[in-house]
């Protein structure tokens, strides 16, 4: 997934430029797939671990068995990234605007502001919520709208029928 980011050229420049980032999986935990957060620790082979995944692996680097973590050899240049990089909110199709750092994107989309999508609804709340208003306030205009979906789908799944 592409994700372009803004980042200050210089600490005493205000300008930012812009950043894409091919493959946003390089900034998670390559152990726990989760998003880095610091401190970040590395082996001397350079390989790079969250602090929960050093306390699991009982610090050896889960790629090559080196130790990693003990409160030593932190991934700063890592540690500088992740902390600048900001990212939309989960959330953002449903209406939150926060751009929030890539460390703190779990837990802002759990308690993030979303806004029902059902037109000329005013109903805002976390993202759970949401989703039981959906199903007890809106469970007719669902079904409707699974309808609606499932007729496309076989519309353009469907085989056509020869005209004679």
């Amino acid at each position: 997934m592409a994700a372009v980011r803004s980042f200050p050229t210089t600490i005493h420049d205000s300008s930012h430029v812009s950043v894409m980032i091919l493959d946003s999986d390089v900034l998670d935990c390559p152990t726990c797939c989760k998003p880095l957060k610091s401190p970040i620790f590395q082996c001397t082979n350079g390989h790079i671990a969250c602090s929960s995944c050093c306390v699991k692996v009982k610090n050896k680097c889960p790629s090559c068995k080196l130790p990693i973590g003990l409160g030593k050899n932190r991934c700063g240049a890592m540690e500088k990234v992740i902390e600048a990089t900001r990212v939309s909110c989960p959330n953002k199709k449903y209406g939150c605007k926060e751009n929030v750092s890539y460390e703190n994107v779990s837990s802002h989309g759990k308690e993030c502001v979303c806004s029902c999508p059902v037109q000329d609804c005013n109903f805002a709340a976390s993202s759970d919520d949401i989703y039981n208003h959906l199903h007890v306030q809106h469970k007719d205009e669902l079904n409707q709208m699974i309808q609606f979906i499932d007729s496309i789908l076989l519309i353009i799944t469907g085989k056509r029928k020869k005209r004679n």
